[in-house]
């Protein structure tokens, strides 16, 4: 063999380290790929679990509620004894509730720190819709002046709403119709019909802003940052409430969110579930006493449809489905649905 016949010593081998270092490379990415894509299967898996616990809950409450409405009590109360066995019951029964490889809980809170399970009666918030139909200016100002004194303000923002609301094009005397509202930029839309959605008050607020600039801001609508988890803000609101002419505004106050509902299906709050702090704006001279008097009886008020909020949890994943229905001998009439 010539000397040019000879290779150089070690290529195989290098040339063998080479593709194995490739096949390992290989090999490795794949098994993570597939690690990835089982752990995605995997989370899908336990989202669409999640999804499908929640709905259990709202079919759960959904026969709950044909069972309790034999009795004609939709909405049992924690003052009252005579519903401790059907507190009792709830607790059992939607309080993370066992299901398959998770649980599902139904549960609604009024906005006011008060847990409650099971459905919730909308007509126990005010049905802002409904009052400016009605054009019940002096119980709206009253709502309004949870977060406010100016009386100027207060009256454009009842008008505004009036006017939203209403059918015609004339508006009332701080009021804004449709030519108001196509002149704000960006243009905005008004209903001129009820309301479908309570946050349709945020652009009421933004037309009165652009009426009076800078008179109303976003806590009007959400509240006082930690107003819920704050007693000390609590306590200073309930006496702002509780004085006949306060002259400064509130230093806080939960929001008028928290109070109103347009899904209610009534005009009238229902004196038997609604909260004292709901009962303080409707009735301001009486709340007290109905608060008292509707544990040994019966006030006036009615259901008109029901909030169903279920959430449904597996694993590291939870789900949350939102009916609103109305009662019924048979099944409930679904009126809305929501799900996140």
């Amino acid at each position: 063999m010539t000397k040019s016949a000879k290779r150089p010593k070690g290529v195989i081998l290098v040339m063998v380290c080479f593709i194995l270092f490739f096949l390992i490379t290989l090999t490795t990415a794949y098994v993570y790929s597939i690690q990835t894509e089982m752990r995605l299967a995997r989370n899908y898996v336990d989202d669409v679990k999640a999804y499908y616990l929640a709905k259990a809950g709202i079919y759960r409450c959904i026969a709950e509620m044909r069972r309790e409405s034999m009795s004609g009590k939709l909405a049992p109360r924690a003052d009252l004894p005579e519903d401790a066995e059907t507190l009792k019951r709830f607790e059992e029964i939607f309080l993370c509730y066992p299901l398959g490889d998770g649980n599902f809980t139904v549960k609604y809170q009024d906005e006011f720190g008060q847990k409650g399970l099971g459905p919730m009666d909308e007509a126990s918030l005010i049905n802002i819709s409904a009052w400016a139909e009605q054009k019940s200016y002096e119980s709206l100002k009253r709502l309004f002046r949870i977060a406010l004194v100016d009386d100027e303000t207060i009256d454009r923002l009842t008008d505004c709403l009036i006017d939203y609301v209403d059918s015609d094009d004339f508006p009332e005397l701080s009021g804004a119709e449709k030519t108001d509202y196509e002149k704000m930029d960006p243009p905005r839309n008004i209903a001129n019909a009820p309301m479908q959605d309570a946050s349709e008050f945020l652009t009421v607020m933004d037309m009165v802003n652009y009426l009076s600039p800078g008179s109303v801001d976003e806590t009007l609508w959400y509240g006082t940052p930690g107003f819920e988890t704050n007693q000390w803000m609590r306590e200073i609101w309930e006496d702002y409430m509780d004085e006949v002419n306060p002259a400064e505004p509130p230093e806080c106050h939960p929001g008028i969110k928290k109070f109103v509902t347009v899904n209610s299906r009534v005009a009238q709050v229902n004196y038997n579930t609604a909260s004292p702090d709901v009962l303080r704006v409707v009735e301001p001279d009486s709340w007290e006493n109905l608060v008292e008097q509707r544990r040994s009886e019966k006030l006036s008020g009615s259901t008109g449809a029901m909030r169903i909020r279920s959430y449904g949890r597996c694993n590291n994943y939870s789900r949350m489905v939102e009916w609103l229905v109305a009662p019924g001998s048979d099944y409930p009439t679904i009126l809305k649905c929501y799900e996140e």
